[in-house]
């Protein structure tokens, strides 16, 4: 224990000096000399490694695993980007360059579209022999893109089925599927239309389709039908504007 001394009539404790004192210029060469040791040691392996800095470049240079397509059940990468974001106007005329599947006898009506390209039964109809001789027979028309509306919740495996044939006849054309529309009254078939459009949405990306979400911009504040929208007048021309202003950038 320290001594205590009095000064000026009060007992002090008696200070005792550190054994070590450190001072910053020190820590700081030991710093160095610790960085330089480890940077010694690693050009010491790096330089007894012939293929060293070859190994490193090529790793360096390598594509990363998530940044290569990824191939989908079918083999076909998915390049689409979904859903197609808001483009310039397309003019109207593509629609009469193009193929229209599925539920679209209204639609059509309020645009010109061409003889023979036009297939307005509801999915459900198609039997599989009817697929694969519209798929065919859309093929020798060649048209521009294909629009494909299944506006009645079906059987997903059904759309697999169809769009399977569509791809066999026509791989390089561009293939649309626009989502269904919601409901004006009823709340449950909203459920089951916004679950069917997932599905769709699903089933695009996994065929590398392209999907136009139609369905969103027309739905009120409570999910359904906005009322601006329930006249055909006013419904046809609001989705036919949504199909030329979501045309994809890299269609192919």
């Amino acid at each position: 224990m320290a001594q205590k001394r009095r000064k000026h009539g009060k007992v002090e404790a008696r200070k005792t000096k550190p054994l070590i004192r450190f001072k910053p210029g020190v820590l700081l060469v030991l710093i160095f000399i610790a960085f330089a040791g480890c940077f010694a040691l690693y050009m010491v392996s790096a330089t007894s490694q012939e293929d060293y800095w070859e190994r490193e470049i090529v790793g360096s240079t390598e594509i990363p695993d998530d940044a290569i397509p990824v191939a989908t059940e079918e083999g076909t990468p998915s390049a689409a980007v979904n859903p197609v974001p808001e483009s310039a106007a397309a003019d109207a005329g593509r629609m009469s360059v193009c193929a229209w599947i599925g539920e679209v006898s209204e639609l059509t009506t309020y645009y010109q579209t061409a003889s023979g390209m036009v297939f307005p039964d509801a999915v459900s109809r198609f039997s599989e022999s009817e697929m694969q001789s519209t798929a065919e027979k859309l093929a020798d028309k060649n048209p521009l893109a294909v629009y494909f509306w299944a506006n009645t919740p079906t059987d997903i495996e059904k759309m697999h089925t169809f769009v399977e044939y569509l791809r066999e006849a026509m791989p390089d054309h561009p293939v649309y599927l626009l989502s269904a529309l919601p409901d004006a009254e009823d709340a449950e078939k909203c459920r089951k239309i916004n679950q069917w459009n997932e599905e769709l949405f699903a089933l695009a990306d996994s065929h590398g389709l392209y999907y136009v979400d139609i369905s969103t911009p027309l739905k009120g504040n409570d999910g359904l039908l906005a009322p601006e929208f329930q006249d055909e007048t006013a419904l046809y021309p609001a989705v036919g504007e949504m199909i030329l202003t979501h045309v994809a950038v890299n269609e192919v």
